[in-house]
């Protein structure tokens, strides 16, 4: 078990007034016991919980073919079984409830990932308990990472800004997107990636369609080319979008400088106490002179999934705490100058300010990729 996570539903869940809380999505699964039981493309009906209650105590519950695997990787955590054969899990999720003295308890459940049939199969089976929604306080605990998380993540996403920084260099005419994607895959796999979420490589004439899925097309003189990958490790995840220009130079003058002045002053209102909602207004503000289209939100938290809160928009509510890992994706738009920059990039809320986890290049409008 995570014991930092761990400690912290704990405590969280004792604040809220539950008796116990269960992890049952494949992300907060992970969040308290990590992903060593979690295949990537998991059926949702293959129940993986954690059930821990506020004095530390846990039990897992597992589909019976998976008990062995849950003994050795969780040795001295108790486990209840199902039956891989029975119609629903729920009843003896129920009875594991029951063995832990909770058949009257308040317990907090995810009532976005658990289907009605079988939050109704459960309050069926345990008429005196309440359920009460807990995906919130999840939420709200992983929004803010433990030491431990962040060097995961910082390591993800040094991973990422590496293999994005090797791929764009490598990009001259006369090669196949396919070529591109291949490399990118390669070169995670090589720096210890476990998987990867999304891989996009389109290449065009600046300004045109592109297509985000890496085909055969072969990359010409004064192309514009796009990367974004997303690795993970142990579960958690990391994204950075880069944009190059081939045999071309990158947008300077007063085009280049403002453009990098954007990308400062938005790292510049990165902090805790700092409204979601005035920093977005703040960046459409200052972009606005490379006429932006309209876009929903300025960036969202990353961890355990791909895009989790808080979400930073100029409409909500948001407000930042040190130890949140936020993704940007800013973009900065002016077709009539030639200048593009859609980007992705990771930053960590710290108690100065924002540290940078994927782009020492984050400042610069785009990169100059190799002439062919």
């Amino acid at each position: 078990m995570r014991a930092d996570t761990l400690d912290k539903i704990a405590a969280a869940a004792n604040a809220a007034g539950l008796d116990a809380i269960i992890a049952m999505s494949p992300e907060n699964f992970a969040y308290l016991a990590g992903n060593r039981l979690l295949p990537p493309y998991r059926p949702a009906t293959r129940h993986l919980m954690v059930v821990a209650r506020p004095d530390g105590e846990t039990v897992l519950f597992v589909p019976e073919t998976e008990a062995p695997e849950a003994a050795r990787a969780f040795p001295g955590v108790a486990a209840a079984t199902w039956a891989d054969g029975e119609e629903t899990a729920m009843e003896p999720l129920a009875g594991a409830l029951w063995d832990m003295s909770l058949s009257a308890a308040r317990v907090g459940i995810e009532t976005d990932h658990l289907a009605a049939s079988d939050l109704l199969a459960l309050g069926a089976a345990l008429p005196r308990a309440e359920f009460v929604p807990a995906e919130g306080l999840f939420a709200r605990a992983r929004a803010i990472k433990t030491g431990r998380e962040i060097e995961l993540m910082r390591r993800t996403a040094g991973m990422a800004d590496e293999a994005a920084a090797a791929a764009l260099a490598m990009c001259r005419a006369g090669i196949a997107e396919f070529e591109i994607a291949a490399e990118i895959t390669r070169s995670l796999y090589r720096r210890g990636a476990e998987g990867i979420s999304s891989l996009m490589v389109a290449s065009g004439p600046p300004g045109s369609r592109m297509t985000p899925v890496p085909g055969g097309r072969v990359v010409e003189r004064g192309d514009e080319v796009r990367i974004e990958l997303a690795p993970r490790l142990e579960g958690y995840h990391a994204t950075v979008r880069r944009t190059g220009l081939v045999g071309r130079t990158a947008p300077g003058g007063a085009t280049g400088t403002r453009a990098a002045q954007a990308w400062s002053s938005l790292a510049a209102m990165i902090g805790p106490g700092a409204a979601g909602r005035d920093i977005a207004r703040a960046h459409l503000k200052a972009i606005a002179p490379f006429e932006a289209p309209p876009k929903l939100t300025l960036g969202h938290g990353i961890g355990l999934g791909p895009r989790e809160p808080p979400l930073l928009g100029a409409g909500g509510a948001a407000v930042l705490e040190e130890g949140m890992v936020l993704v940007l994706e800013p973009l900065v738009h002016d077709r009539r100058r030639g200048f593009d920059l859609p980007a992705k990039e990771m930053v960590l809320v710290t108690a100065s300010g924002a540290e940078n986890l994927t782009a020492e290049r984050a400042g610069m409008p785009a990169q100059d990729a190799e002439d062919g």
